[in-house]
């Protein structure tokens, strides 16, 4: 089994850092304080796979953000990586169109790609409990 986090917020600069403690915590071994993440003694560590990934859409002057950054270094090591809308710039964010091949891609037969060109379709009668139109 395979579990994907994915936190979006808009706000880069100042949520940054909620993404960077959270992967920490779900990374760590073990704690001092014997602090388990998990139930029943099942924790992420008998997962398959498991990441934590930061999306955002930066609402500030994206010539402003650069990889020294410190919104940037905040989320540059978490496990599943850090995305934004718009195009891939090395050592700041990834496109957002990148994150479902870097994450999960083990856990799926077919490209995402592939999978919602055939599910799309059935949104009216299979997941009506969406009530998409």
């Amino acid at each position: 089994m395979e579990v994907h986090i994915i936190q979006c917020k808009t706000n880069w600069n100042d949520n940054a850092q909620i993404p960077m403690l959270w992967d920490m915590v779900y990374s760590a071994n073990n704690f001092s304080r014997r602090i388990d993440i998990g139930k029943n003694g099942y924790s992420i560590h008998n997962l398959k796979h498991f990441t934590y990934s930061f999306v955002t859409v930066p609402t500030n002057d994206l010539e402003e953000i650069k990889p020294t950054s410190t919104c940037v270094k905040r989320v540059d090591q978490i496990t599943g990586g850090n995305y934004w809308g718009h195009s891939s710039v090395s050592g700041v964010a990834r496109s957002i169109k990148e994150m479902l091949g870097k994450n999960l891609s083990t856990g799926h037969d077919n490209s995402h790609f592939m999978t919602l060109e055939t599910e799309l379709p059935k949104l009216k009668a299979d997941y009506n409990y969406f009530n998409m139109r």
